[in-house]
């Protein structure tokens, strides 16, 4: 066998190479691709992703799972992502809580401050076993098809009318900027895109910025998935 193989294979066990890297609690799994950069959310009920093709903005290169301690959530894992600016995100999981959080820290590594007026930390599409014209979204902007909700402050629902299945996705933190979400469909799926919009974030050079935090879950009936958001 060549070197370079047995070389590899011997690197492997030590986690000097990782495809992926996967966290979980009793409810939900996540799973983060490092040779695409794409994320997964499971629902380990079912055994099925809900969420599929998440990207987190501008973040590459391998993932790192750390332990996490949370002062509201308590003891928790984490994937974390970083970018070649200096940035970080990260996709966290706690014991006792039915939602994956996603947060991330915009970095200036310039000599000059930048302003930041708008983020999409996060863009990702929805599984639920059912095609987008039959699914429904709700927000701040009501109830309506995903491909008509203008965009919604907050929050934002896509579910099954017929079974009431969905997915809640809605902004915890608001400390420097207000959180949005949309919809569109692509190939007959839903996506979601999370939005803060700063109006004007000023980041010192040398300096990083926290974002604000996103949660992501799935839910049997989508209305106990909101009340458990709010």
């Amino acid at each position: 066998m060549n070197r370079s193989v047995l070389l590899l294979i011997a690197l492997l066990p030590l986690g000097l190479h990782a495809a992926s890297s996967r966290i979980e609690n009793n409810a939900l799994a996540v799973r983060y691709d490092d040779a695409d950069g794409v994320f997964a959310l499971e629902d380990k009920v079912t055994g099925r992703a809900f969420v599929t093709a998440g990207r987190l903005a501008g973040m590459s290169g391998p993932a790192e799972v750390t332990r996490e301690a949370d002062p509201i959530f308590g003891e928790g894992r984490q994937i974390v992502v970083r970018g070649p600016d200096g940035s970080r995100a990260s996709l966290e999981i706690y014991k006792n809580l039915p939602f994956v959080l996603i947060r991330g820290a915009r970095h200036n590594p310039g000599t000059n401050a930048i302003t930041v007026a708008k983020w999409a930390p996060a863009t990702f599409s929805l599984d639920l076993d059912k095609p987008a014209s039959a699914l429904r979204t709700m927000g701040t902007g009501g109830l309506l098809p995903p491909d008509q909700n203008p965009g919604s402050y907050v929050f934002l629902t896509c579910a099954d009318p017929v079974t009431r299945r969905g997915v809640v996705a809605g902004w915890i933190t608001h400390g420097r900027g207000s959180g949005v979400l949309f919809s569109e469909v692509k190939e007959d799926r839903v996506a979601f895109k999370a939005q803060i919009d700063y109006g004007r974030l000023l980041i010192a050079p040398g300096e990083s910025a926290a974002l604000e935090t996103l949660a992501v879950g799935v839910f049997d009936d989508a209305r106990i998935g909101q009340e458990r958001f709010a």
